[in-house]
């Protein structure tokens, strides 16, 4: 599983296709929330 788009790319140039792909989304919470903040500003993906 994966949100990065990157590794899906990688993957399907060595010849895996997908015929799905969802997003795997979980809650933050009070441990993660500023971890998340700032992976979203950082790649900007997830916002």
């Amino acid at each position: 599983m994966t949100n990065n788009p990157d590794n899906v790319a990688a993957l399907e140039r060595y010849g895996i296709r997908f015929v799905e792909r969802g997003p795997h989304v979980l809650p933050s919470d009070g441990h993660n929330e500023r971890y998340l903040r700032t992976k979203a500003n950082r790649s900007g993906r997830f916002q």
